[in-house]
């Protein structure tokens, strides 16, 4: 019921139909106003010739006889075919100026008006009489006046004509055509419309069909063929999605199981490194200083040395393992997210380094009431890796400084931790955040390749991203984000 309404009213609101009535209103006014004014034109020099050819008539007809009137001072004469020419088509006003010698003064009389203006064309004649056997005088002029003012009058009242009579016929026409239109193309559009509004792949849509008494294979028909065509590859699209979803949604249960599968066994595996591994290495560690306390007298200095480099390989190695778990714990588990107060963590971190280096000198610069949220043990231990190493790298300068801000981009906070420190050589860059690739040499700065690692998967699990700066000897700059 709703779309028969819909197609009941199309007539009235159907854009395509206003702008078909405008497009035909203004093309029929544009060639009508063309034709009617070369039309008016055709009428208007019609109608000079004829006023033109008037004044030749008159001249052929009336000159003479007025002369003869003229020669005979026929006042009363004169008057009578002054008055009858004035009567003639478009003739306003006549003339007549006696050309006498003697020393009475001229006849001079005028009949209707004889005003010049733009809207007047008027001829002047020479009346002539000649005695009998003698040479044709100038006996006065005659001048007569005819006026355009009918002239235009006329075109007016035809332009009018014209005008109205082709205005009716052009919306007669226009009505008739957007009847046509909406019968044969307007009406099905709304159909379409309403079809595709509620096409349904899940509950499934009947092929489009359109009322119409005839079948022509015309462009209706090709646009209904296409519309089926489509509904039936998206129809067969829809259900290979739906199958498509199955397979995936079953694969992502299996990928899901053998994932927490594999987490399983990881979660084993670093068990069996923290205990089983570890007791070995304390095995080692105090075995070797039994053996220092015990053959301290008894060995020499090249022996001694063994010793010592089997109990910092030992420590070494308990170091490794506690940087594997680390790294391991940094990607397990869920976050536990809370809105952690950064500049307080960094602060905490920067005070337990100065109280086990009271001699250091470095100072610091912490921007105050910096949040994120995150999970707060895990951004413990990002900043701990960044301010570690920070001030690890940065406190054998001369004005050693750290520094913890904020900066942004597009309105998103871009955390970071500047370090005056050694910094680094940028070409590098690549193996900044791999595990166990180190940048410096071990007998420079201590430590064994995890920490900006964790960091990296740290960030990475916060849906954040970071990155560095750096220049060898003039410091590094740690940027990241958190979502």
């Amino acid at each position: 019921m709703k779309n028969r309404k819909e197609k009941s009213g199309s007539l009235n609101t159907n854009g395509i139909g206003k702008r078909l009535v405008v497009v035909i209103l203004l093309f029929s006014s544009l060639i009508t106003l063309i034709l009617t004014s070369f039309q008016l034109y055709l009428d208007f020099r019609r109608d000079v010739n004829t006023i033109e050819s008037r004044l030749q008539e008159v001249k052929q007809s009336h000159v003479q006889s007025l002369a003869a009137s003229l020669w005979n001072l026929d006042v009363g004469l004169l008057h009578l075919q002054m008055e009858g020419l004035v009567r003639l088509p478009d003739m306003v006003g006549v003339e007549i100026n006696e050309i006498s010698n003697d020393q009475n003064s001229p006849l001079r009389l005028t009949f209707g008006n004889t005003h010049i203006d733009n809207n007047t064309i008027h001829r002047e004649y020479s009346l002539l009489y000649s005695e009998a056997g003698q040479e044709p005088r100038q006996i006065g002029l005659f001048r007569i006046y005819a006026s355009l003012d009918g002239v235009y009058a006329r075109l007016f009242d035809k332009a009018l004509l014209i005008l109205a009579s082709q205005g009716v016929k052009t919306f007669l026409v226009t009505l008739f055509i957007l009847l046509v239109v909406h019968r044969i193309i307007t009406r099905h559009l709304f159909t379409i419309s309403s079809y595709l509004t509620t096409l349904n792949f899940i509950s499934g849509t009947t092929p489009l069909h359109l009322e119409r008494k005839s079948n022509h294979e015309d462009e209706l028909a090709l646009v209904v063929k296409s519309i089926n065509r489509m509904r039936e590859s998206l129809e067969s699209a829809y259900s290979e999605l739906q199958n498509n979803t199955v397979i995936l949604e079953k694969r992502v249960k299996e990928r899901t199981a053998e994932l927490e599968l594999a987490n399983s066994e990881l979660d084993s595996f670093a068990y069996t490194v923290s205990h089983d591994l570890k007791a070995p290495l304390r095995a080692i560690n105090g075995f070797s200083d039994l053996l220092i306390v015990e053959t301290k007298d008894k060995l020499n200095d090249e022996e001694k040395n063994y010793l010592q480099q089997l109990k910092q390989s030992s420590h070494d190695m308990a170091t490794l393992i506690n940087g594997l778990l680390v790294l391991s714990s940094s990607t397990r588990g869920g976050l536990s997210l809370e809105t952690v107060d950064l500049s307080a963590t960094v602060k905490t971190i920067i005070d337990n380094y100065q109280l086990e280096e009271s001699s250091s000198n470095v100072s610091c610069d912490i921007k105050p009431a910096l949040t994120a949220t995150g999970d707060p043990a895990l951004l413990k231990t990002m900043l701990e890796n960044l301010i570690g190493n920070a001030w690890k790298y940065s406190k054998n300068t001369k004005s050693p400084k750290i520094i913890f801000d904020v900066e942004y981009k597009e309105d998103n906070p871009v955390f970071f931790v500047k370090d005056n420190g050694a910094g680094f050589d940028m070409a590098h860059i690549d193996k900044l955040f791999q595990p166990f690739k180190r940048l410096h040499k071990s007998d420079e700065f201590q430590g064994i390749g995890i920490g900006l690692a964790t960091v990296q998967r740290i960030i990475h699990r916060h849906g954040g991203q970071i990155w560095a700066k750096a220049e060898r000897g003039k410091g590094a700059t740690f940027f990241f984000t958190l979502s």
